[in-house]
């Protein structure tokens, strides 16, 4: 499994623009995401299915609950650095810069 730890990036959108924290983690043999906003924004329900690995990047779907669409994400892990994108159906992308492995 790649890219396991917590991550710090940032988040450029018109939605949301700041830190948050991402925590990527094993459960029961399958990626377990759980994501947080710096601001104490609450996230909404999600979840994550069909996560591939591709090398040294993971690609896979975001589900929120509220909204009935499938959203695509792909995130690539060079060491300690990790750079990735959401991609959301008639919003466009939110990009994850320069992520930073803390943990």
């Amino acid at each position: 499994m790649i890219g396991l730890g917590t991550w710090k990036c940032t988040i450029n959108h018109s939605f949301y623009s700041g830190g948050a924290t991402l925590v990527i983690r094993e459960k029961d043999g399958e990626y377990d995401f759980v994501a947080t906003l710096d601001d104490d924004s609450t996230m909404p329900a999600y979840t994550v299915s069909n996560v591939t690995e591709n090398g040294n990047r993971l690609e896979g779907e975001i589900k929120i609950k509220l909204i009935p669409m499938k959203m695509k994400f792909r995130a690539e892990f060079n060491g300690d650095r990790m750079n990735g994108t959401i991609t959301i159906p008639f919003v466009g992308e939110v990009t994850l810069e320069d992520a930073v492995k803390v943990d």
